[in-house]
This record gives C-alpha cells, structure tokens and sequence, in this order.
C-alpha cells in the first residue's frame, strides 16, 4: 500500500560500542520522544539489556521535563552537550557525514528525485550497518545481532523493478504489476521500498522482479 512521506527530520540513535545505528524519518522534532520510547522498548525486547547512558546535543527535545523525567525513572544517565566539542561522540557526527555522503551518491547515480531525500539516507544507513567498521573491525550488524548477515538480498538504489500491486489497490483496468524505483528495506529482507516516479508515494512489498540492468 502506498504511503506518503512529509519529513523534514531524521532521528539517528547509535550505540556506542557495536558502532550500529539507527534511523526514524520524524516530521516534527516534538515526535522524538515517542520515537526514543518506542526505541527503548524495542532494546529492551530483542537485546535483553537496559540503556544505562545516553549522550545528546543540547536541543529542546531532548532537554526539557518530559523526556528527562523518562530517563529518569528508566534510570538512564543523561549528558547534555555540543556535539561539535565532544570528543567521545566523534562516531555520531562522523556517522552522520558519512550517512549524507552516501545518500548523495547513490541519488546521483540514480538519478532519483530529491524528494526523497529522507529514503535515501534510511537506505544509507542500512548499506553502512553492512560494511566493516574502522572502529571495531566488524560489520556492525554481526557485531550487534551476534550473526553474519546474508548480503545476497541487497540491491542497488535506484534500480527499477515490476511490483504486484494488491488485487484491493488496483484501479479499474490497472495491470497487476507497476513500475516502480527501489529505495530502500523493510524490517526483513524480504521486504522491499519503491518509490512511485513523479510523486512522493512510498510502496512496501515483498513481491518484485527488480531490473537490475536496466535504466
């Protein structure tokens, strides 16, 4: 089913120590203490283990009574500071440039809309939970899920695909099928993204015959 986006924030939570990290498309900032709680219980569930530190710049939304109180009673610490100034959070803002730089790359070798921008730095994210870490020397997704992954799902951003769209989606007359632009992963590697060209519509679907050498 199609999705639209209007994003015009991405949060991005990394751990420390396996250098893994995480992306949430927001549209607004006051949207981020659901996202962290979200987050936190998500850890709790598939890791067994409780966030005892949190490091964050000094903005609102990560300053002010509510989202405090929440660490507080999770029994997070919290340390407020400029990111820019810290040494220990170099990872984080070398993760970020590095997340732009290659959402750039791949949008221009595509030549996908930057009207989807905030796809493309999802897709990043996860191509670089893939790639061996200089800090560890691992690939963060084997050092976070304690397993090598299987690459063989991957594909190229960009690559034109025919999906199946739903018998309930289809318009009268519409073939079963649409040409549609991968853009990125679901929870699973069965699960794909593809943008619709000309418009901002998002489809997820785990039926597609992608055309990998095709334009």
């Amino acid at each position: 089913e199609p999705v639209e986006y209007y994003v015009n924030i991405i949060l991005n939570i990394m751990d420390h120590f396996t250098i893994y990290g995480f992306c949430y498309l927001m549209k607004t900032k006051q949207e981020t203490y659901q996202y962290f709680v979200n987050w936190l219980k998500f850890i709790e569930r598939t890791q067994k283990q409780k966030v005892i530190r949190l490091i964050t710049n000094n903005d609102t939304e990560f300053t002010n009574n509510k989202f405090e109180s929440m660490l507080l009673k999770a029994g997070i610490e919290h340390e407020n500071c400029d990111l820019n100034k810290l040494q220990q959070n170099s990872y984080i803002k070398y993760r970020g440039q590095t997340l732009e730089a290659i959402a750039k790359n791949m949008m221009s070798d595509s030549g996908i809309s930057e009207q989807i921008w905030d796809e493309a730095i999802m897709c990043a994210n996860h191509v670089l939970s893939n790639v061996i870490s200089l800090t560890t020397g691992e690939l963060p997704f084997t050092h976070w899920h304690r397993r090598r992954p299987n690459l063989s799902y991957l594909h190229t951003f960009g690559t034109p695909a025919w999906v199946n769209i739903p018998m309930e989606l289809r318009q009268k007359g519409q073939y079963r099928t649409k040409k549609l632009y991968f853009v990125g992963y679901g929870a699973n590697h069965r699960l794909f993204k593809f943008w619709e060209q000309g418009t901002t519509n998002i489809f997820w679907s785990t039926n597609a015959k992608f055309l990998e050498h095709v334009g």
